[in-house]
């Protein structure tokens, strides 16, 4: 039994001792809430509010919802975007228009015009035929036919789509073509200028006669006949042969001085063909205003290619 009281009493004591070296009754544990305190919605907590947590809220919503109004405008601003590009066709910035204005005098049907540019940065030629001209002022419009890439006088012709190589241009007359039909220029077609009164004029580019193939030795011309052929103008048929020159000479300049035998000469040169295209719309009453007028380039689907307003 006494041992037992000696164990007890040894217990006791490390107990005792134990609990003065954590502190005792002073130890900071005991001086704690022992209740946490959770935190609530609205910034409180039990014991007290959290004022500067109200404010860090309060300002958060403030920035979220600026944030919100900023992606709200933005996002309208790209739908208006993408309503003006559903307006405008994949050739917008390719092919261009504008109205010529070196016509002079009353504006008729043959002296209205507009001229179609292709960029010289297109990689391919752009298609002409069908494309159409329209202007929302007046609802008037006009589509652009085919034409004849190597004209042909006397044919029907008409029978080629028309296409704008890379930095070519086409002059878009209202009016009807002196030579029947729309074509694109070539090195002979000078020759059309002659007894047709052009606008603008066509550029009178034929080779010389005198330059061409000439017969040879024994059946050479004379002197006469080579100084007569050094008269001859570009792109001329003479009025009239004179008669002091061979027969031989003179059945030379008739055959060749002419459209027909230009265009057998020189067709497979690599320059026989120019870059400008003359197309006619065959109306008999011009189409646009003269002030106050806005025309668009549409392409098939009514995409507007470009516009000029004046």
């Amino acid at each position: 039994m006494d041992k037992d009281i000696s164990w007890f009493l040894g217990f006791i004591a490390i107990f005792v001792f134990l609990w003065i070296g954590s502190g005792g009754v002073n130890n900071p544990a005991k001086t704690r809430d022992p209740y946490i305190k959770p935190i609530t919605e609205g910034g409180y907590t039990y014991g007290g509010e959290d004022t500067g947590s109200n404010e860090k809220l309060e300002q958060s919503k403030t920035s979220i919802g600026n944030q919100l109004d900023s992606s709200q405008k933005e996002a309208e601003r790209i739908q208006s975007d993408l309503e003006d590009l559903a307006k405008y066709s994949e050739l917008n910035g390719k092919i261009t228009i504008k109205k010529n204005y070196y016509t002079y005098g009353t504006i008729t049907a043959d002296k209205e015009q507009l001229i179609i540019t292709s960029s010289s940065r297109n990689k391919d030629p752009i298609k002409l035929t069908g494309l159409i001209l329209k202007s929302p002022v007046t609802g008037r419009t006009a589509t652009i036919n085919r034409g004849s890439k190597l004209i042909r006088p006397g044919t029907s012709g008409g029978y080629d789509d028309i296409y704008l190589e890379p930095g070519s241009r086409a002059y878009i007359t209202t009016g009807s073509s002196p030579a029947g039909e729309s074509f694109l220029l070539n090195k002979c077609t000078g020759y059309f200028e002659q007894n047709n009164n052009f606008s603008p004029r066509l550029p009178r580019q034929c080779p010389y006669i005198k330059d061409q193939t000439l017969p040879s030795s024994p059946n050479q011309f004379n002197d006469q006949c080579l100084d007569y052929l050094e008269k001859i103008s570009r792109c001329t048929i003479p009025e009239k042969i004179p008669e002091y020159i061979t027969n031989s000479c003179q059945s030379f300049v008739a055959k060749e001085a002419t459209y027909n035998s230009c265009v057998a000469n020189y067709r497979n040169d690599s320059d026989f063909y120019k870059t400008e295209w003359r197309i006619y719309l065959e109306r008999n009453d011009t189409l646009w205003k003269t002030k106050r007028e806005t025309i668009q380039l549409l392409d098939s689907s009514g995409k507007i290619i470009d516009e000029i307003s004046y």
